[in-house]
């Protein structure tokens, strides 16, 4: 019987109560039904971050290394809960 994981990650940003115009960056991962939240210590300014795409809008040099570092994440987070469903 093959077994079959969900597993489901979405960057998003949450801005403080004082300060609006600036949010931190957070992973939201998915596994299963339960989900947790991991702060990535990023900040971006709202105006900049896409929420339909969970990216920085624009190609400027800063927006692309931006986005890359959230790949970068993205892609560190299946391996790790491929190498646990593979050996669990």
């Amino acid at each position: 019987m093959k077994t079959t994981h969900t597993f489901g990650i979405q960057f998003i940003i949450r801005t403080g109560k004082k300060d609006k115009d600036t949010g931190l960056v957070y992973a939201r991962i998915t596994v299963e039904t339960r989900r947790i939240e991991i702060s990535l210590k990023k900040t971006i300014a709202v105006e900049e971050w896409n929420k339909a795409r969970g990216m920085a809008k624009g190609f400027s040099p800063e927006a692309k290394k931006f986005n890359s570092y959230l790949v970068d994440m993205q892609q560190k987070a299946e391996r790790i809960v491929k190498y646990h469903a593979a050996n669990f």
